[in-house]
């Protein structure tokens, strides 16, 4: 399975404990769903940056390889595809750092 079809699953594991809990779920259940789904919600953020900053590249990217674009406006859109390449990187280390196993101790 792949990077990105390791946040998907995540996405939609917290997607269905969010339904679970609005499903009026009660007792162990609801407490054990809630944890989960507090734990999933920083997680969750950063992976809902992460593929958003994606998507701005790709269209960063799409329109790079529009030919009718002036010398001013690539230069724009390539210093764009640098800062996104840039903000790619921290925020994938981001991630796979808050998918490091909590330590109990901590």
């Amino acid at each position: 399975m792949s990077f990105e079809e390791n946040l998907d699953k995540i996405i939609l594991k917290h997607k269905d404990l969010s339904d679970n809990l609005a499903t009026g779920i009660r007792g162990e259940e609801y407490i054990q769903a809630s944890k989960e789904y507090s734990d999933l919600e920083p997680l969750v953020e950063i992976i809902q940056v992460y593929k958003k900053v994606l998507l701005d590249l790709k269209g960063a990217r799409e329109l790079a390889d529009d030919a009718s674009l002036d010398k001013e406006t690539r230069e724009l859109v390539d210093e764009e595809i640098r800062e996104l390449e840039e903000k790619v990187i921290k925020l994938e280390r981001d991630v796979k750092v808050a998918l490091l196993p909590k330590d109990e101790a901590d």
